[in-house]
C-alpha cells in the first residue's frame, strides 16, 4: 500500500478503517521521510551554517527542544520518534490542504512536500525558538557568508516570509514552475518575460521591436504549455510574479545583476 493511499485513509473519514498493520506501515514511511529531512537539515544547517560543529550543535538543540535524551547510538532514532508524533498532528491540522495535494500529485511529490513540512515547521522552528531564548549559541557557530544566490531556498527569495496554508501549497508548486521556466525558456524569452512582468527595459536593451514581439509570442506559448502539462493553475503563475519570486530567481540575475557588473 502506497504512502498516498495510507494518507488518504488516515486524513479522511476512513481513518477508523486503518488496520494496525497499515498504521505501522504509515509510521514507518513517515519516519523514513523524517530521517531524510533530519539528515539534510543537519548537513546543510539553518541559514547557511557550515562549521564542522554545526550538525552536533543542531542535534543537541533538537534533542533538548523535543525533550528526548539518549546515548550516542540512539539519539537520532529517539528524535525521529518524537518528531513523528508532532508530524502526525501537523498533518492532521493541515488535512484539507494535504488531501488536496495528495489527490493531484504522485508519491514522490507527496514525500518531498512532507519533507519540507518537517524541515520548515518541525526543525527550523525549534532552532529558531532556541535562538530567541539563547542568543549566545549562534555566536558560537560560524556562518558561511559566501553562500551563493543559487543555493538559497525558494522561500528565502520571497520578501514576506509569513506564510499561511495556502502559501505553503503555492510555494511548493511555485518552486516547480520556476524550474520549468528556467529549463524551457531561452534566455531571450526570459528577458522579454521580465520586461512584460516588471517593466525591466534593461533586459531588452538594443533589441528590435520585432525581436521582442517574437520572444513574447514564444514565451507565452511555452508558459501556457507548462501550466497545462503540469496542471498548474493561473494562480500559481500570478503568485510567482506578485510575490516577486520570478524577479528574485530569474529577472534580477538576468538583467539587474548583469547591469551592475558592467
Amino acid at each position: 500500500m502506497t504512502l498516498k493511499t495510507l494518507l488518504i485513509k488516515f486524513l479522511s473519514k476512513d481513518y477508523k478503517s486503518l488496520t494496525e498493520e497499515e498504521i505501522g506501515i504509515l509510521l514507518t514511511e513517515l519516519k523514513k521521510i523524517i530521517h531524510f529531512a533530519l539528515s539534510d537539515f543537519l548537513e546543510k544547517g539553518k541559514d547557511g551554517l557550515r562549521s564542522p560543529e554545526s550538525s552536533n550543535y543542531l542535534l543537541e538543540i533538537l534533542m533538548r527542544e523535543y525533550s528526548c535524551w539518549g546515548n550516542e547510538k540512539n539519539k537520532k532514532d529517539l528524535l525521529i520518534n518524537e518528531i513523528s508524533h508532532e508530524l502526525i498532528i501537523k498533518l492532521y491540522e493541515k488535512k484539507h490542504l494535504i488531501l488536496k495535494i495528495i489527490n493531484q500529485k504522485e508519491n514522490s511529490y507527496i514525500s518531498g512536500y512532507i519533507k519540507r513540512i518537517v524541515i520548515n515547521n518541525l526543525l527550523k522552528d525549534k532552532v529558531l525558538k532556541y535562538k530567541l531564548e539563547n542568543d549566545e549559541f549562534f555566536s558560537m557557530i560560524s556562518i558561511d557568508s559566501s553562500r551563493s544566490e543559487e543555493k538559497r531556498s525558494l522561500t528565502e527569495s520571497i520578501p514576506d516570509k509569513k506564510f499561511n496554508e495556502k502559501d505553503l501549497l503555492m510555494i511548493s508548486e511555485a518552486e516547480e514552475l520556476i524550474k520549468h521556466i528556467k529549463n524551457n525558456l531561452t534566455t531571450k524569452e526570459k528577458k522579454v518575460l521580465c520586461l512584460d512582468e516588471y517593466n525591466l527595459e534593461e533586459c531588452v536593451s538594443g533589441d528590435s521591436k520585432d525581436s521582442i514581439y517574437k520572444g513574447r509570442e514564444r514565451y507565452k506559448k511555452k508558459i501556457k504549455s507548462i501550466l497545462l502539462e503540469n496542471k498548474f493553475s493561473e494562480d500559481v503563475y500570478r503568485y510567482i510574479v506578485e510575490k516577486e519570486i520570478l524577479m528574485s530567481e530569474i529577472c534580477k540575475k538576468l538583467c539587474l545583476d548583469q547591469k551592475e557588473r558592467k
